[in-house]
């Protein structure tokens, strides 16, 4: 394992930023496939609609609400900014259907 980073936790956020991520990331998912400055600027509208949104709205998004158990789960969890290493991550088992 010589040579590979190890995770860095960087630094501390929010909750209400780690949904915020979650609700752009589904949004920008129609912006899948766009050369990089169409991209951009999808992505901008995107972004200022989420940051808009209030608590409420933020919990009661359609991706959020998929699994009755996220929205609590998220609530409950400290988080934090980081970096892996490209050894230490996965998918989550059944995530696409998966096994």
């Amino acid at each position: 394992m010589a040579g590979r980073a190890k995770t860095q936790l960087v630094e501390p956020t929010t909750v209400r930023e780690v949904k915020e991520c979650f609700v752009l990331s589904d949004k920008a998912k129609g912006l899948a496939n766009r050369n990089r400055e169409d991209f951009q600027k999808g992505l901008y509208p995107l972004k200022e609609s989420v940051w808009k949104m209030s608590d409420s709205e933020l919990d009661s998004y359609d991706a959020l609400r998929t699994d009755p158990r996220r929205v609590k789960d998220y609530n409950r969890h400290s988080w934090v900014w980081g970096a892996l290493s490209i050894d230490e991550i996965g998918v989550w088992p059944g995530a696409a259907g998966l096994p």
